[in-house]
């Protein structure tokens, strides 16, 4: 598990992206009691999808 900060630095964008992907409803982190994001193994693949441009910028139902 990663804080935002660790997390951004281990895939190679700011804390302010991932901040910003979370508002986009790109990449929802969890919550401690504290209210801290937190990043866990499930995060790594689609935040890479994301860095990589492999996530759908729009959604036809």
């Amino acid at each position: 598990m990663w804080k935002v900060a660790e997390f951004g630095e281990l895939i190679g964008v700011s804390a302010s992206t991932l901040r910003r992907w979370e508002t986009e409803g790109k990449l929802t982190p969890l919550r401690t009691l504290g209210n801290q994001r937190i990043y866990t193994e499930s995060h790594l693949a689609q935040a890479r999808n994301l860095k990589s441009g492999k996530y759908p910028t729009r959604i036809i139902l």
